[in-house]
């Protein structure tokens, strides 16, 4: 028994030893550098690896390598820093934990801020500008001033309850609501109404053109116009409406899209995104606005197939809830949902999601991916659009190195300068954003990602959910996602039309050619069901990408006169050889002079470009010569690609 008490006795003793010592070690160690620097190591390297996770788009083709040399490096420095006894050696690898902890943590706040980037830059949110108008002759000269007066507004216009909310804070009024916005302006101008309450996006459509407008749908009544006397009167009555008018208030709505959003089935793998982009400069973008590039980008992840479908801002198609014809940039208007199903019934595809932008986007966009490299099928010159862009630039046929925003924006915004017109514009827009894409997928533009997104923050509109926007780069990320990228374009002939949203007005329109959708369709189909569209090699891809031009340019002045506009007589196709574009700047007037050899350049296409390019699109609803009115068939007249009387070639608007 004695022994048992001396060996517990003994053991008692051991314990209070070791305990002893584990709380003297303890005590040590939390007074000793090496431990706080170990521990804030870990403490990071943990956070960098929260962060790529949450991040979520990284796949587990990354991920785990990503966590196991995180683990591993950890475990290396930390085990040397212990075990190894000599100063210098603990000094350096002590260096070497502080170091790598600063490493995680940059990291770890790069990543988070990309992540908060990718969710603020595609917003839900959007705003819709308003204006209320009154006569230039009335005493109304603010919103107070119309209390208790009657006000007009636009029956098609679907967020009419929202903005009637929105302006009832102000005044409390009584509505009375007109089916077309011709009959909304004329109803001002007679004095039916008080005042207007109209979408500013809706003010951009020319519903009246110039007095010779009105005069050939005088003439023409025998040709299918069945435009009544009426309609004339009302429509001689609204030519000066601007000049009539005056702007008594402006305010805006908010319109959640966060509703809107969808997710893309990435198991099918296929899908169609339309791009529009508006012809405006604003810091956000707008729901209901006119599209000034149309894009079709169908996207198959699994073949990795690109396909580019062009559609001319013209473009006369049925709205699909309308049951009645507009051009596309129009049907915008009523919102990219409308533009989607308008073009899906056209094309027979399923369009469910889009991408909206506008000027001031595309310019910052492009500065991080800058330079790219961009070709062209001709030599031109631009001239001022308007007054943001104060430079004047050459291309040449063939690459183009494109260094800044605003050059890369006069490229994709000329037209005027081609014979075809709108189909060149098309076809160069394409070819930059095939340019893009090529060039966001290289890893040079990895470490700028961040600045990108940073700068595009609320800048794109788009119904696609973040979530699908990080599974989608997941994807490609995990696939070694580099896209074969083709692209097609639609065609037509010229002519003009009564619109849906222009009234009985004729204006020009293009009126779709059924071949070149037939084969569109075709192509759509082969990329949806994994297959490589048979579409001939783009000339961009025949020429040597190395062998690119400089793009010069002249600072010609913001402050420009209006310039006669050059137009021919017949245009045919687009061999158009630009022999000479001057452009003069003296006391800060912009004088642009074209000398173009009529006999060696028969299809020559007037190459001056004086005004902003809302009024420039504005324009070109404005109508050389009247054609019939629209049949209710599937097709427009005219559907067959022919002439319908007028030649094949660029638009005939009276100005750009």
């Amino acid at each position: 028994m004695q022994g048992v008490e001396i060996l517990k006795k003994k053991n008692d003793k051991n314990d209070n030893i070791n305990k002893k010592k584990f709380k003297i070690d303890l005590k040590a160690l939390l007074k000793k550098p090496l431990f706080y620097v170990s521990f804030i190591q870990i403490l990071f390297s943990i956070l960098l690896i929260f962060t790529v996770i949450k991040i979520g788009v990284l796949g587990v083709k990354f991920l785990i390598p990503i966590i196991l040399s995180i683990c591993v490096v950890d475990f290396l420095v930390l085990f040397f820093l212990y075990k190894r006894k000599g100063k210098k050696t603990k000094i350096a690898l002590s260096i070497l934990s502080v170091l790598l902890s600063i490493a995680y943590l940059i990291i770890s706040i790069v990543l988070l801020q990309v992540y908060s980037s990718m969710n603020n830059m595609f917003k839900n949110n959007s705003y819709i500008n308003y204006s209320v108008l009154a006569l230039k002759s009335s005493n109304y000269k603010k919103i107070n001033d119309i209390d208790d007066k009657i006000i007009g507004y636009y029956v098609d216009d679907k967020y009419n309850e929202s903005a009637q909310k929105e302006l009832n804070k102000k005044v409390d009024v009584e509505y009375i609501g007109y089916s077309s916005i011709n009959e909304l302006k004329n109803a001002l101008l007679v004095k039916e109404i008080d005042a207007l309450m109209i979408m500013d996006s809706y003010l951009e459509i020319d519903d009246v053109s110039e007095e010779e407008s009105i005069a050939d749908i005088q003439d023409n009544n025998s040709s299918n116009h069945l435009v009544s006397e009426d309609e004339k009167n009302m429509l001689d009555n609204i030519e000066d409406f601007d000049v009539k008018s005056k702007t008594i208030y402006n305010f805006k709505i908010k319109v959640d899209n966060s509703k809107k959003s969808k997710k893309i089935d990435l198991e099918k793998g296929s899908f169609a995104i339309y791009v529009s982009g508006q012809d405006s400069y604003a810091d956000s973008v707008s729901e209901t606005s006119r599209s000034d590039v149309n894009l079709l980008m169908i996207v198959n992840l699994k073949s990795k197939q690109i396909l580019l479908l062009s559609i001319p801002r013209d473009y006369y198609i049925n709205i699909s809830s309308k049951g009645a014809y507009d051009k596309l940039t129009h049907i915008s208007l009523y919102g990219s949902e409308e533009a989607m199903s308008s073009l899906g019934d056209l094309l027979d595809v399923s369009v469910d999601y889009y991408v909206k932008f506008n000027f001031t986007t595309f310019m910052k966009a492009v500065e991080y991916l800058l330079p790219l490299d961009v070709y062209s099928d001709y030599d031109f010159t631009t001239s001022v659009y308007d007054q943001t862009i104060g430079n004047s630039y050459t291309f040449s046929k063939g690459y183009n190195h494109i260094t800044d925003g605003k050059m890369a924006l006069q490229f994709v915004r000329a037209r005027k300068n081609f014979a075809e017109g709108d189909r060149q514009r098309g076809i160069n827009q394409s070819r930059f954003l095939r340019a893009v894409i090529n060039k966001a997928s290289t890893p040079s533009v990895l470490l700028k990602y961040n600045k990108i997104l940073k700068s595009l923050e609320g800048t794109f509109l788009t119904n696609i959910s973040n979530e699908s926007i990080q599974e989608i780069a997941k994807y490609v990320l995990n696939n070694n996602g580099k896209f074969e990228i083709s692209s097609i374009s639609l065609d037509g002939s010229d002519a003009n039309r009564p619109t849906y949203s222009g009234g009985s007005q004729p204006l020009y329109v293009m009126i779709p050619d059924n071949k070149t959708i037939e084969d569109a369709k075709v192509q759509i189909k082969t990329v949806l069901d994994g297959g490589r569209p048979d579409i001939e090699q783009d000339a961009s891809e025949l020429a040597n990408v190395k062998d690119t031009h400089s793009v010069p340019s002249k600072d010609i002045g913001k402050t420009y006169s209006s310039v006669p506009t050059y137009r021919p007589s017949n245009v045919q196709n687009s061999n158009y050889n630009n022999i000479q574009n001057e452009v003069l700047n003296e006391n800060n007037d912009k004088v642009i002079k074209d000398e173009v050899d009529d006999k060696n350049n028969p299809n020559q296409s007037d190459k001056t470009d004086d005004s902003d390019d809302s009024n420039q699109d504005k324009d070109s609803d404005k109508n050389p010569t009247p054609s019939p009115t629209p049949s209710p068939s599937p097709n427009p007249p005219g559907g067959d690609g022919s002439s319908t009387g007028e030649d094949k070639g660029e638009s005939k608007e009276p100005d750009e």
